[in-house]
């Protein structure tokens, strides 16, 4: 796989993400044009107004195959 990953994901999708990653701990931060911007150990995921996420990282591969 690539270094990082891009899809389309609605608004109650974001909402969801976004509290999955605050119970595994992560760390988040404001994104312009943005819902969220979320950090974990060798993580990061961004999550737009638009609908777009961009997930990148060493366990990119991992989150998408077994969390996304």
């Amino acid at each position: 796989m690539a270094n990082n990953y891009v899809c389309t994901i609605t608004s109650e999708q974001a909402e969801a993400l976004r509290i999955l990653l605050e119970n595994r701990g992560f760390d988040f931060s404001s994104l312009p044009y943005g819902k969220f911007k979320a950090s974990g150990k060798n993580l990061s995921i961004a999550a737009y107004d638009s609908g777009k996420l961009v997930i990148q990282g060493k366990e990119m591969e991992d989150f998408v195959l077994y969390t996304l």
